[in-house]
């Protein structure tokens, strides 16, 4: 029985492979926006000036957060203006440490970019605390996608060669090694061979509907060598 050859890509990009690609785009999409708040904070600190502005409003407000974005968190926020060669306002979110010290009118302390007074704050510090977790945030999501694609990729690629130059070689499923990973509440399973030299193996993670039953003959392409471990041909594709 022919089954469809599968490139290396897709090889990659199968079971896990999706969900660490997934990662790495996160981690890459969050890099930009980290990037241009260390960029922020350095212009502050390096071509920063400080002025007394004024607090033209307080008002508190409420947002999702917590993992099922169910739990309401409490935001506090400001708005006020200062004068940078021209009066301007603006408003933002502030903690509530410096919440609690700020009353409408009165006065509050603002840094500003001289370049770029559009560029200020009024936490201070807090911009490249913000940028801080951003680039932490980026960097778990990046390296584990970047990992796990590199693991996954190099196992496409030993496939890929078993396939086009490994040694067929005749097979019996022995059975079916079940994984913790589930999909539509059916745990995905390995299947396990003995091939004709009495060596053992296992596929790659499929449901088990999709897997031949113990006892059924398959085909897998063997290292001659014996360094790689063998692939079966309903994972790779025939020649």
């Amino acid at each position: 029985m022919t089954t469809p050859r599968r490139s290396a890509l897709s090889l990659t990009l199968t079971g896990t492979g999706w969900f660490h690609a997934l990662f790495l785009t996160i981690g890459l999409a969050v890099a930009a926006p980290a990037e241009v708040m260390f960029e922020r904070a350095w212009r502050l600190q390096m071509g920063g000036a400080e002025v007394s502005g004024q607090v033209l409003r307080l008002w508190q407000g409420t947002q999702s957060c917590g993992r099922s974005n169910l739990d309401i968190c409490t935001t506090w926020n400001v708005a006020y203006g200062f004068d940078a060669g021209g009066w301007r306002t603006t408003q933002t979110s502030v903690s509530q440490d410096l919440y609690d010290t700020l009353r409408e009118g009165g006065p509050i302390a603002v840094r500003y970019v001289l370049a770029d007074p559009t560029i200020n704050e009024v936490d201070f510090g807090w911009t490249f605390f913000g940028g801080m977790l951003l680039f932490l945030f980026a960097l778990a999501f990046g390296v584990t996608g970047f990992w796990g694609l590199r693991v996954r990729a190099r196992r496409a690629a030993q496939m890929v060669l078993l396939r086009d130059t490994g040694t067929p070689r005749r097979a019996e499923v022995t059975g079916l090694e079940a994984t913790r990973t589930r999909v539509n509440g059916r745990a995905l399973c390995h299947l396990v061979w003995r091939d004709e030299t009495g060596a053992m193996g296992k596929s790659a993670p499929r449901r088990s509907d999709r897997l031949p039953p113990p006892g059924a003959e398959i085909t897998v392409y063997a290292d001659p060598a014996g360094r790689l471990p063998a692939v079966w041909k309903g994972d790779c594709g025939s020649r």
